[in-house]
């Protein structure tokens, strides 16, 4: 196969990220919204310069198209597994199997590996990246529990994804539009950290990364078919003229505070092994194991 006919399997697929392949071929995200995103990885990548990857074994969680996998093996990783779940991904997972081909690289691929079904490869790694995936799934913390056990006692793992800015403390959101360009999970900073903890992991540093002014979530694409109409129609500027049916201020402030705005985190966690305040009762998950109180037999 000549190298048009490369450029021309590499333009058939819908990447997300960006990747420049040997002898001159390229492939460009798809993704609507590419300049923020370019961006925000190379904010990821500033960050992960920090972190030594030579002879380690590296585990890349939600990996889509391997940018992130193919980034630790050129920083020297002894191993590298990519996961993803294809059934959850758009591209099909077509781009990470070409771009691991035309790299010429040897990380290892398991495309069928949900984040909720890590705990099941027995192993533990060195770094695990959980990069633009937790705000994604509607039961994180259990994602959080499979990633605990997938740690050595000095694993490092990076996570990064949305917080909301104007959640209050121990808040966080939930929207199951099923749509891809919105958040599922929204947290606020401290419930993330504190989730985190429960699962057995410190967060030893954060990082911050403002996506463009006035990001919120939901943005107004996610309202339904029948909402959009409804705004849309004549029937609602004569439905709203009408006194009776004008918003009230507290509505007008409720509908405000409903409105995400939402930042970008970069976490690193480490494992711990110990008494855990977060767990007044013993933990789910296999969580029993990291906790004295309740791995150790009575007396």
């Amino acid at each position: 196969m000549n190298e048009q006919d490369y450029q021309s399997r590499i333009d058939a697929i819908r990447w997300y990220h960006d990747f420049d392949f040997p002898h001159g071929l390229q492939a460009r995200s798809r993704v609507h919204d590419a300049d923020f995103h370019r961006r925000l990885w190379q904010f990821i990548e500033t960050h992960l310069a920090a972190i030594d990857f030579q002879g380690k074994r590296v585990l890349d969680i939600g990996c889509w198209d391997g940018y992130w996998s193919f980034y630790a093996e050129r920083r020297g990783a002894s191993q590298v597994l990519a996961t993803d779940d294809v059934s959850q991904n758009w591209a099909e997972g077509e781009g990470l199997r070409l771009a691991k081909q035309l790299f010429g690289s040897q990380i290892m691929v398991d495309q069928r590996r949900s984040v909720y079904e890590l705990a099941a490869l027995g192993q533990t790694f060195d770094v695990i990246l959980f990069l633009g995936v937790y705000y994604h799934l509607y039961d994180p913390y259990y994602a959080f529990t499979q990633i605990r056990h997938c740690c050595g006692p000095e694993t490092i793992v990076v996570m990064e994804g949305d917080v909301g800015l104007n959640l209050a403390e121990g808040e966080a959101r939930f929207c199951f539009t099923n749509t891809p360009a919105v958040s599922t999970f929204i947290p606020s900073i401290d419930t993330l950290d504190m989730m985190i903890k429960a699962a057995y992991m410190n967060v030893v540093s954060h990082a911050y990364f403002t996506p463009p002014s006035g990001t919120v979530s939901p943005p107004p694409s996610t309202v339904s078919p029948l909402r959009r109409w409804w705004k849309q129609s004549g029937v609602r500027k004569v439905w709203k003229s009408l006194p009776v049916h004008r918003a009230r201020p507290q509505q007008r402030e409720q509908r405000a505070a409903d409105v995400v705005h939402v930042d970008r985190t970069l976490l690193v966690c480490k494992p711990f092994v110990g008494t855990n305040e977060t767990h007044r009762y013993k933990p789910s998950f296999g969580l029993t194991a990291y906790d004295p109180r309740f791995s150790s037999p009575p007396a």
